[in-house]
């Protein structure tokens, strides 16, 4: 037996023994989840198509308790090939979201190219409702891959998600493992999918995976090393002293890790930073090593081990760095200010040894401090330092233009932080579209290519009140849309934070159907610092003229912008209004998202509201948050979130008038916005009718009469749809107004 593994064996009697003793198992394996991280190597690729139906108990077993890189992975089909990337770094789980050209086989390649771009996953878990989507077709092509010759990683492993409770199928109690990791799961999901996706928890209590391939164990990872380094490392040499060295060094570093997990505090610390310099050792005697210098994937994977080990150690020392760099203006010209702040909250102290300027332009380093200082447990250390940068360096539109570093070492550990900012005149000046969406409303068609309508865009600059200068605006518009006179050479003032310009437009019979874009950008000293994409398309929304508006606005605005772009006759209504005004003036009250934040009156005037809707008012309310006064209304009205996808929205009378007077509604086309799942503002209304419900019967749309008036709930995201130029929405807003 090799020494390295007399070691380890060694270490985990140890840790066996010391948390027998200690009898704290559990604070133990809580406090050293992040090392699981940095003895597991193995990384597993979980393939799923509804994001509501992820097990992320599963997800959360193999990521905490094995300590895997968990990539989430998920296709749709799309006009063109994109990938979007969320991240917990710090816990190793990836979510990609791929859209891909249907029919396009070879756009697989291009996926894996981002999801495994250094090395092949180990595993791969199927969880799919639906093989014959775009994430089935992805699933179907990698349990097809035949490994790759001559390269260490492939993958070993398939499952996929199964009802059975046979022999041979992997299962995990997901109930137990959804509460243990609850907290993480409600923290973290949010970054990997979205602020406004919400878990589902299933009524299941297991979770079960049946191997596709090369399976036999009653876990994913049964008869797998967590660490592969020295099976690896075997594999490419022959056996001898050299090798005999390299795996002591690598059984070291493994060790210390294992002891690691038993510890706490300065021994914790000098554990984790002995580990990554066995490591680092390691590593740099295998990098000369002429049988490991020609497999240029061994340099790959050793330096991701030493990478992790690194993020480990930086974890337990607590070092925290800021560089703030603030510009102000002097007589001689710009002045930038680097504010330096170390954080100890670790438990060894740090020594700080240079803080320097590295500037893009130069090669050469400009040393600002080297202060030899040494920060206690604890404690922190500010320091503010003057460095003279020419106009010309400020305004670079590198976004690392101006960086910074600082050098300290940590229990052992050498460390080097940088601060790299965007200078003052690039990212901190935004154009930008206010709303970025316009629909026009379709005019006859003429013989002669002649300007049947117009209209105004509002672009709005965004800047730092201590910004001033001359900058250039320009607008690109589709065919059939033309800019009028405006202004295109702005001069910004200091001590004014937003600047409104308004660009006239006229829409001519060229104009195409279809959403169309127009791009606004905005320049500076001829370079081109911002620019910003809108939305155009041709519309339906009459509104009648003898139907008066009250609007009370939703938290957004957009209401007030969509009413703009209507020919419905409208004005906000203020609180005073609401509680003393004469409500009779107004066909409609329309109540946006969110809007009672801004009528404190809204509580006292149940009795005015019940007049005025007995008396053939009519009042719209849009979905609206949990916090809304369930006394408000004459009819019992309960809001409520849920998520909803295409397949849970359902049509209930698709008859109503609501659908088929005025614009008839194609409800297909409402459908489409629901392709996946979206968190709505639905309600519990009594009494009503409903039109259109979720997955358990929630109300989205529906009409109640009250006396001789009318009271109209939509919870669907209607101002949202609008926004992505959606024509069946724009449609039942106009019939909902008219109604």
């Amino acid at each position: 037996m090799m020494p390295h593994r007399k070691i380890s064996c060694l270490a985990r009697h140890l840790l066996a023994i010391i948390c027998l003793v200690a009898g704290g198992a559990t604070s133990a394996a809580a406090a050293s989840e992040p090392i699981r991280y940095a003895l597991c190597d193995l990384r597993v690729v979980y393939l799923y198509d509804d994001p509501a139906a992820i097990d992320w108990a599963t997800i959360y077993y193999l990521n905490d308790e094995k300590g895997c890189r968990v990539d989430l992975v998920t296709a749709t089909s799309g006009p063109t090939f994109q990938v979007e990337r969320r991240s917990v770094d710090d816990k190793y789980l990836v979510n990609w979201q791929c859209t891909m050209v249907a029919g396009d086989s070879a756009r697989f390649d291009s996926v894996f190219a981002h999801v495994w771009a250094d090395r092949r996953p180990d595993l791969i878990i199927n969880d799919l409702t639906d093989t014959v989507g775009a994430t089935g077709r992805l699933a179907k092509h990698i349990s097809s891959l035949k490994p790759l010759t001559g390269s260490l990683f492939n993958i070993v492993r398939i499952f996929s998600r199964t009802e059975d409770a046979d022999k041979g199928i992997v299962s995990l109690n997901s109930r137990e493992w959804y509460t243990k990791c609850r907290i993480r799961i409600e923290a973290e999901t949010p970054r990997l999918m979205g602020e406004s996706y919400a878990v589902q928890v299933s009524n299941k209590t297991h979770s079960r995976y049946r191997a596709v391939m090369n399976g036999g164990g009653p876990d994913f990872l049964s008869k797998l090393r967590q660490s592969r380094l020295i099976e690896t490392l075997d594999s490419l040499m022959k056996p001898g002293a050299v090798r005999q060295a390299l795996e002591r060094k690598a059984g070291n570093s493994i060790s210390l890790l294992e002891v690691a997990q038993t510890q706490s505090g300065r021994a914790r610390l000098r554990s984790v930073v002995s580990a990554w310099q066995e490591l680092v050792g390691f590593r740099d005697a295998a990098a000369v090593e002429p049988t490991l210098k020609v497999v240029p994937e061994f340099g790959r994977y050793t330096d991701s081990l030493v990478e992790r080990i690194r993020r480990l150690a930086l974890v337990e020392t607590g070092v925290n760095w800021t560089g703030d760099i603030v510009v102000r203006d002097s007589p001689y010209g710009p002045k930038v200010k680097l504010v330096s702040t170390v954080m100890v909250t670790g438990p060894s102290e740090v020594r700080i040894s240079e803080v320097s300027f590295r500037p893009s332009w130069d090669s050469t380093t400009v040393t600002l401090d080297s202060m030899r200082e040494t920060v206690n447990p604890h404690q922190s250390l500010v320091r503010e330092y003057l460095v003279d940068i020419s106009r010309q360096r400020l305004e670079s539109v590198r976004a690392d233009s101006l960086r910074f570093a600082i050098e300290m070492d940590a229990g052992g550990l050498p460390m080097m932080m940088y601060s790299a900012v965007p200078v003052r005149r690039t990212t901190r000046l935004a154009a930008r579209f206010e709303p970025n969406f316009y629909f026009v409303q379709p005019f006859a068609a003429l013989n002669v290519d002649k300007v049947v309508t117009s209209m105004a865009l509002r672009v709005v600059i965004s800047k730092p009140l201590e910004i001033s200068g001359r900058v250039k605006i320009n607008l690109e518009t589709p065919t059939g849309v033309f800019a009028g006179a405006y202004r295109q050479d702005i001069t910004l003032e200091k001590g004014q934070a937003t600047e409104t310009i308004r660009i006239p437009f006229s829409v001519s019979k060229l104009f195409e159907l279809g959403i169309q874009n127009m791009v606004v950008s905005l320049s500076m000293d001829g370079r081109l610092v911002s620019s910003d994409t809108g939305i155009i398309r041709l519309a339906s929304c009459h509104v009648e003229d003898t139907t008066a508006i009250g609007l009370l606005p939703d938290t957004t605005g957009h209401l007030e912008d969509i009413l703009r772009m209507t020919d419905a006759k409208w004005q906000a209504v203020s609180d005073r209004t609401l509680e003393v005004g004469d409500l009779a003036a107004f066909d409609v009250l329309l109540i946006g998202s969110g809007a009672l934040d801004n009528y404190p009156s809204f509580r006292k005037v149940r009795g005015r509201l019940e007049d005025y809707v007995h008396g053939g008012g009519t009042i719209i309310i849009m979905g609206q948050p949990s916090s809304w006064p369930s006394e408000a209304l004459p009819v019992s009205f309960v809001p409520t979130p849920v998520v909803v996808s295409g397949s849970t929205v359902h049509i209930v009378d698709p008859a109503h008038d609501l659908f088929r007077k005025g614009s008839p509604i194609l409800t297909s086309g409402l459908l489409t916005y629901f392709d996946r799942p979206t968190k709505v503002s639905g309600a519990v209304i009594s009494p009503t009718r409903p039109l259109i419900t979720g997955p358990r019967s929630e109300i989205l749309l529906s009409v109640t009469s009250v006396g001789n008036g009318k009271l109209v709930f939509c919870g669907l995201p209607l101002t949202d749809m609008v926004g992505k130029l959606n024509v069946e929405a724009i449609h039942l807003l106009a019939n909902i107004l008219n109604y």
